[in-house]
């Protein structure tokens, strides 16, 4: 039985505890219902992630590679994309958790709100999953300098 993906993930701020791989909405609407603030450029994030498997077991991420992409579209190459961030691994490890940052110099060149895709992949060995993915969203930001 597969359960829906609503029920798996569950958010505390910003962190996100992921049970079952799959779509999830980080744009304005999805946040909200999640009675977290969206993404407004110009701000930064942390974005912390914990795997675990359908059991509740964290996955080990000791030697994991970890790579967020937002894209305007599917199709664009990487070199083509908004922004492409490493993963940290939060120690240990051993607990399956991880963290995205996004700077508020890594959205500089958006000047309207901008919309569009995302994933995060994790590579363990030669192994390379997709963990999660799907619709992004990005606010403009009325303030542009903080004197």
């Amino acid at each position: 039985m597969t359960a829906d993906l609503t029920e798996d993930v569950y958010s505390t701020d910003y962190e996100f505890i992921v049970i079952q791989q799959g779509k999830y909405d980080l744009t304005q609407a999805g946040m909200l219902a999640r009675n977290q603030k969206p993404l407004v450029i110009g701000d930064d994030y942390t974005l912390q992630f914990s795997l675990k498997t359908s059991a509740g077991v964290a996955i080990n991420l000791t030697t994991a590679a970890i790579l967020f992409t937002a894209k305007y579209r599917t199709q664009d190459t990487d070199v083509q994309s908004t922004l492409q961030k490493s993963g940290s691994l939060v120690t240990p490890a051993t607990n399956g958790t991880f963290t995205i940052t996004i700077l508020h110099t890594d959205l500089a060149a958006l000047t309207s709100t901008a919309k569009g895709v995302y994933d995060i992949q994790i590579q363990i060995g030669t192994l390379v999953s997709t963990v999660l993915f799907g619709d992004i969203e990005f606010l403009a930001d009325s303030t542009k300098t903080i004197v």
